[in-house]
Order: structure tokens, then sequence, then C-alpha cells
């Protein structure tokens, strides 16, 4: 979680709160202290820990409202060495991969998608929706070709909601279920509270202390300092040790459940911790762990913010495990508000949605392990395959490039709002034509007008487009035809 979510619940302290720069030296050596806390192991009762926790969220939020310079700014979110575990290296950064671009000349389109498959596996699945037929004419074909060369260097987020929640209790069950007949019993595990100690003395005096341990330490993104589970190295050193762009989320699960022997809070908890350790890092994407990971974003040659919706979903989970689901409802929401508002021009989609959903899975994980419900009866492996947990796939249509079929005349009739189609060489029959319009904010694939056993040939046709007070600006449309492989597309003017 970022740390609007701590601002928003610090107002209240902020309103009166002293700066920094107030402070005397000793006052100040003494907050240096406390920002450099660190458990030294798994730790329930901490009440030195608990007052670091509520010293720091205290003063986090005051000093990004009186930071006013960029320097003073980038001072909070720089990473020193004690943000992250001696087990790992403040300095090496995995080398970037870049993107795959094929190398090809126009005219051997056929070739193209076998040749990124073999290089790539699974890659041509994304290509699913583009036009895909072999025209006599050379012109398209090439258009073709470039496109979708073009395509490749593309990188679009998907609007959709990435997480299956059915497929997750799915997932879940399987790996505990195989874990238990492999003899790890799956426990709730017990969670980190405040210490009676620290509560006697400190619950009344901030509004923030109204708050979990849990909450503000995940809205500072500490929970590796002040929530230690003990067995964050050899999580660490496990992932670290696979290949790159190889762990999926069952397989880290698993083995984080299995070094927790089937403690599901401490699995939770290690495998946020260690995504944590870095978080501020702005090359974090380049960390070895990072690069271990597979993307679980939705998108179309979308692979950025690979840490980041990992880290949130973890996070979310690990608070919907312990809170409930309501709650991490609640936190979610007002983290993705706050994101937004915080960084408006930027997309972020899809951590928007670990935020929101991420809590109702560590809900549903919750009631799973509290109620035994595993059954050796209903394994399937098929529940560990990304396709069961994680939406593969939307209609990108709307974002992606498209060469439109010189045979195809398509032209906008704006007034009337509607669609003249002809072509003076082809003649199709029984065809389906879905159709995307943009009235000024751009194409929308949630908008699709789809038209069956329409004939394509010299004669005209003419298609409403719908309500003639939208104005219509372009059209872009899909045919597939009975009797023809794939299908063609156009665009107007």
């Amino acid at each position: 979680m970022k740390r609007f979510l701590l601002i928003a619940l610090a107002v209240p302290q902020i309103l009166h709160a002293q700066s920094l720069s107030t402070l005397s030296d000793a006052e100040a050596a003494n907050k240096d202290a406390l920002f450099a806390f660190h458990q030294s192991g798994y730790q329930l009762v901490d009440p030195a820990g608990d007052f670091s926790v509520y010293k720091v969220a205290s003063e986090i939020p005051k000093q990004m409202w009186y930071s006013l310079s960029k320097d003073e700014r980038a001072a909070i979110n720089k990473v020193t060495k004690d943000d992250i575990s001696p087990y790992e290296d403040l300095n090496y950064m995995e080398p970037e991969v870049k993107k795959y671009v094929p190398v090809a000349t126009a005219g051997e389109f056929e070739d193209l998608l076998s040749i990124i498959s073999s290089q790539q596996p699974g890659l041509e699945k994304l290509f699913s929706q583009l036009p895909e037929v072999t025209p006599t004419d050379r012109e398209y074909n090439d258009a073709r070709f470039f496109t979708l060369i073009d395509n490749l260097n593309a990188s679009i987020q998907g609007r959709s909601n990435p997480l299956i929640r059915k497929g997750f209790k799915k997932m879940f069950a399987q790996v505990i279920t195989e874990e238990k007949a492999a003899g790890i019993q799956p426990t709730y595990g017990e969670p980190h509270k405040w210490s009676e100690e620290f509560s006697r003395k400190y619950k009344m005096r901030s509004p923030l202390l109204i708050n979990s341990k849990l909450l503000l330490a995940l809205s500072m993104g500490r929970t590796n300092r002040y929530m230690v589970s003990g067995t964050e190295e050899t999580l660490y050193k496990w992932a670290v040790s696979q290949e790159r762009n190889s762990i999926t989320l069952p397989e880290m699960f698993r083995a984080s459940y299995r070094i927790n022997n089937g403690d599901v809070y401490k699995t939770l908890l290690t495998i946020e911790n260690i995504l944590a350790n870095q978080w501020r890092n702005v090359r974090r994407e380049l960390l070895p762990m990072t690069q271990r990971l597979k993307p679980i974003a939705l998108g179309f040659m979308y692979s950025e913010d690979r840490f980041g919706t990992w880290y949130h979903l973890f996070g979310m989970m690990l608070y919907g495990y312990v809170e409930g689901g309501l709650r991490a409802d609640f936190v979610g929401r007002i983290e993705a508000l706050g994101s937004s508002m915080l960084s408006p021009k930027i997309n972020k989609t899809q951590k928007q949605w670990m935020n929101k959903a991420g809590g109702d899975l560590g809900d549903d994980l919750a009631e799973m392990v509290k109620k035994n419900s595993f059954a050796t009866d209903k394994l399937d492996e098929e529940a560990l395959k990304d396709e069961t947990f994680l939406r593969q796939s939307e209609d990108y249509r709307d974002r992606i490039q498209v060469a439109s079929d010189p045979a195809i005349s398509a032209k906008l009739n704006g007034l009337e709002n509607s669609l003249e189609l002809s072509s003076s060489t082809l003649d199709l029959k029984k065809c389906q034509l879905e159709l995307l319009v943009d009235s000024g904010q751009g194409y929308n694939s949630r908008r699709v007008q789809k038209l069956k056993n329409v004939n394509l040939n010299a004669k005209r046709k003419f298609i409403s487009l719908g309500d003639k007070s939208e104005v219509i600006q372009k059209v872009r449309g899909f045919v597939s035809c009975e009797g023809q492989s794939g299908n063609r597309a156009f665009e107007t003017k």
C-alpha cells in the first residue's frame, strides 16, 4: 500500500503536528533510531516495535505534508541500507530484457506468428483478435505485417479485473490439500497485534491507534520491519534461485506454506515481507526477486509494474485474511482513490484491481482455513494453471492498431449516424460484422455492435449506428465470413 492511505488515517494528527525542522538534535537522533528499527526475528509481543510503528506512522504523513521541495520528497523516498534485509544486495540489479521484436521482411506474414511462437511460446495467443487472413492483395498483406510489428511493441493495460475469485479458492484449496496429504496441516496462525503494555500507555493518545498494527505497517510498506516472520531469508533465497519469469502465484504460495509449516498467516506475511524490502526503489522492476515473478496483470503485451501488482495483491490478501473482506474492501478503495488523486496521469488500472479485489481473496482463504474445508477427493491439477485464477484476455481491438483492407469501402454519414459499406472486388456471404464507434472519447470494445448474415459485395449496405444525438467521428469494423479463414478489418477516415 502507498502512503496516501497513511495520510488519510492521520489527517486529525497532521493538523496539529510538529514539523521535523523544529526538533532538537537529540530529538532528531531519536527519530532516526525509530525509523531504523527492525525486528531481529519473529516476535508477537513487541512493545518497542509497537512504539516505533506508532511514532514513524505519525511522522511520515507530517514529512510528506510539510515537504515542499523535490529534494525533501526525494529524501523521504530514498532507499537506504536500513530499508532492506541483510540477505539482499542494495545495488545489484538484473540486466534489463528488451521486448522481443521479430526481424523479418514484408511479405513474410504467414511465418511471423510461428517465428514469434518459437521464440516466446504462448505469445501468439495475444493475436487471436487481430485480422488474420491472407488476401491476394500485396498492399494489404504488407500493411497487416507492419501493423502486427507495431502491435508487438505495444504495452496496453487491461481494463478488467484480472483476479478470478472462484479460481483463487480452487487454487488455494489445491495447494493446501496436496500439502496436507504430504503431512503439512494448515493452521490459521496468530496475527501481530498491539501489545497490552503499549496499548495501556498509548492507545488513547492518537487517532492513528484506533487502527490495527497491521494496517499501519502495511500503509507504510514496513511489515518487513515490524512484523518479521523469521522465514523471509529462506523464501527469498528460494525465489532468486528460480528461473526468470517462472514463479507463479501457486508456486510462491506453496513455497512459503512449506517453509512456514502450514501457518497460513505467516505464509502470506513472509511473501509480503520479501516484496516490501525495496518497494521504494525506483528500479524495483529489475530486482532479482521481481525478475523471477511471472506477470499477473491483464494486458496486451503488458509486462510493466510486475512488482507493484504482486506487492499490492499480497498486501491486500494479508489484510483481508486478518481483518476480513469488508474492511479490506474499504481500505483498498481508499488506497486506489488516493493513488489516482496523487498520480492522475499514470494508468494504474491493474494495480488498483489488486487493491480493490485482493482483500476478498484473503478473506476467502481465512474462511477455508478456519473451516478446514480441504477434501482430497476434490483434487484437480487444472486449479494450478494461471487461466484458472487469472483472467487471460479481453477485447483489445479498440486500442491496438488495425490495417484497413483496401478492398472494403466504408463511408461514415455523420449526419445520419449511418455506415455505407461495399466492395467492388469481394463477394462474401453470410458474414458477421462487428463495429466499434468513436464519439470523441476513443473506441470502446465494451460497446460492440454486431450484425449477422451480412453480404459484402458491390451492392451498398447502409447500416444504422444508433442514436442520432451521438456525434460519431470514426468507425472501426471487423468482418468474418462463412468459408473464409480469419478476419478482415476496415476503418473510416
